[in-house]
């Protein structure tokens, strides 16, 4: 999807992204005394079990991907810094010509 994403780009624009902050302390205990429990109390269920299929990357897996794909990635973060925070934001610009041919060959550009 950050592939496609390079290839659909305008010259100059950026792509912008909001994802939660998975894998850090902040965000698992933002969801357990949330959501977790109100979906325990309701349903008798762990809400742990829906996170794991739902959230299969981290944020460090994602921010890693959007490093790969663009030359530019600056970052912002709801909370104290990287590690202490519930999101992230990421504008991205300058995308990198990267990847093998082929599979850039399977992904039409609307350009």
């Amino acid at each position: 999807m950050v592939a496609r994403a390079c290839m659909l780009l305008d010259e100059g624009g950026s792509l912008r992204v909001s994802i939660p902050n998975e894998g850090s302390f902040c965000w698992k205990l933002g969801w357990m005394l949330t959501t977790g429990l109100e979906f325990r109390l309701r349903y008798g269920l762990d809400y742990g079990t829906l996170m794991r299929h739902e959230h299969v990357n981290t944020a460090d897996e994602v921010e890693e991907v959007l490093k790969y794909f663009f030359q530019n990635v600056k970052a912002a973060y709801f909370g104290i810094n990287k590690r202490i925070a519930f999101y992230r934001y990421y504008e991205c610009t300058q995308p990198r010509e990267v990847g093998p041919p082929s599979f850039f060959g399977r992904v039409k550009s609307r350009k």
